[in-house]
């Protein structure tokens, strides 16, 4: 018997830490072992675990979904308990409940049909933190210029072909020649995808792109350690720019066929430029962030979708019988810049710039307590004019004066805007003549969104900031006061009186300088 050879060899079984798996004719089957009087449980009725990985009594990869299905909505339930608003519970989701899967994802195999439920699962339960609709297209939620959280087909990805590459890097012959043999077995496979052969395809385009020919270097002499690892640190580190690569394409290629919801997208995509709001979005006041997301992707409840959802019979502005769009309510209506909601939203990010310059510089604005001598932004000795930048800069020691000039357009009228304004201040540069003069007109779009050019812009006017004040908070800032401005705008964008409010102030504290 078992327990008399084992009892040979001077050991001694533990029944109560064994289980037993059996096969008949190919199939599971619970054929009872014993060790003296102890019979060992089957694995059917009792949990096993190798190297971490569920053992299952049927191996069908059901058990393995149901497995992770019922670890995802037991952690998603436990969020949705916490007593917190939603867009905290979307920031634990992403900081903590997404990164613990890593390790359950790793180690178990999972089918296209099973990753694309689980990612409806997710989906799901993100869209209702966010305030988004069922509708709302999912492109916002994982792309890199969207929220960025990673859905569980992306972080599945990731997670098999890292190891993947870790193995075939510092595993032995005998570990990687067992591979071989998953590659070989799995590449005759026709009804189904395979997940190592995903993985080393994106771990062959590393390797060649740090190799001649995709022969990995035999490293010999003293730095052949330290050789090594930086070659496995570069190949590494390409893998995760292929699996970025891959991300990328297949997000941009899903918002340019998406007519209503991915022309934001699109743009950024276009730019590649992350939103800034990615940084600030869970500093936001309750509902701010609900408002940004679907104003992104026109799912906001404008008469003009309304109408298109059925719910409503006319799709006219009550203020000027205009179509009531986003961009509508947001830059549009006639009646909202006659009565000052436009303006008030950009003296907003005026009063923080101007309120952020050093005081070794002299500034000026149109802005109540900040105009120049005689009223207006330029100062007279300088040059006469009817013309009020928005911001005027005055180094008086090197006897330079900077103009700056902001729009807060739509998206789409970014670089329109930029040029109008240029060339409406353009006689500055030659007309002032005692300083030197720079022209700098940037654009924050109503939404919050930075171009890379207006990136470049802000930086510049970083420099004249006050020593507490980071560029990514100036930055922030600047986006997250046109977003609370515009949010303001759109829930009285049925009110046809506006008293204007007092200036919103920056909802980033300061930090130290020296960040970007």
């Amino acid at each position: 018997s078992i327990h008399s050879q084992i009892s040979s060899m001077g050991m001694k079984l533990k029944p109560s830490k064994c289980t037993s798996f059996s096969l008949s004719g190919g199939r599971p089957v619970v054929v009872p072992f014993h060790i003296g009087d102890s019979e060992i449980a089957s694995i059917r009725d009792e949990d096993q675990k190798f190297l971490g990985k569920l053992l299952f009594f049927q191996g069908k990869s059901e058990e393995t979904f149901n497995l992770i299905k019922n670890n995802l909505l037991e952690g998603i339930a436990n969020i949705d308990k916490a007593m917190v608003r939603n867009e905290f519970k979307l920031w634990i989701y992403t900081h903590y409940l997404l990164p613990s899967k890593r390790f359950l994802l790793t180690i178990h195999v999972l089918t296209e049909t099973h990753l694309k439920l689980l990612d409806t699962l997710t989906d799901k339960a993100i869209k209702k933190w966010c305030g988004l609709p069922p509708s709302a297209t999912n492109a916002l939620i994982h792309m890199p210029e969207g929220l960025d959280i990673k859905s569980i087909s992306e972080l599945y990805a990731e997670t098999h072909t890292v190891s993947h590459t870790r193995t075939r890097l510092k595993g032995d012959s005998i570990v990687n020649s067992v591979l071989d043999a998953t590659i070989v077995r799995e590449s005759e496979y026709t009804r189904k995808g395979s997940t190592c052969i995903q993985a080393e395809k994106r771990y062959q385009d590393a390797v060649d792109s740090h190799t001649v020919g995709g022969e990995i270097p035999t490293f010999t002499g003293e730095s052949s350690q330290s050789l090594r690892h930086r070659f496995n640190t570069d190949v590494s580190k390409s893998v995760k720019s292929v699996l970025l690569v891959e991300r990328r394409e297949h997000w941009e290629n899903h918002v340019k066929d998406l007519v209503v919801q991915g022309q934001y997208l699109a743009l950024a995509a276009a730019q590649k430029q992350d939103v800034v709001w990615k940084s600030f979005m869970f500093n936001m006041k309750q509902g701010t962030l609900k408002f940004l997301l679907n104003a992104a992707i026109d799912t906001l409840p404008t008469a003009a979708n309304l109408k298109r959802w059925k719910k409503t019979s006319s799709d006219l502005c009550k203020l000027c019988k205009r179509r009531q769009t986003t961009n509508h309510v947001l830059n549009g209506c006639k009646v909202s810049l006659d009565t000052g909601r436009y303006t008030w939203r950009h003296n907003c990010v005026v009063n923080y710039i101007v309120n952020s310059v050093d005081e070794k510089y002299t500034v000026y604005s149109d802005l109540p307590g900040h105009t120049a001598p005689g009223g207006g932004s330029i100062p007279p000795e300088l040059c006469v004019t009817a013309q009020k930048p928005d911001i005027v800069i005055l180094d008086k020691h090197k006897k330079i004066i900077h103009l700056f000039e902001l729009t807060c357009p739509s998206e789409k009228h970014i670089d329109t805007r930029n040029t109008e304004k240029s060339n409406k201040y353009a006689h500055f540069v030659t007309d002032i003549t005692q300083y030197k003069c720079t022209v700098n007109c940037f654009e924050v779009s109503s939404k919050g969104f930075i171009s890379s050019r207006n990136h470049s812009t802000l930086s510049t006017l970083h420099k004249f900031t006050k020593p507490g004040i980071t560029k990514s908070q100036f930055k922030s800032n600047i986006s997250a006061l046109s977003v609370t401005a515009s949010h303001h705008i759109f829930l009285c964008r049925n009110e046809p009186s506006f008293l204007e409010p007092p200036f919103l102030l920056p909802p980033l504290v300061t930090g130290t300088r020296g960040s970007s």
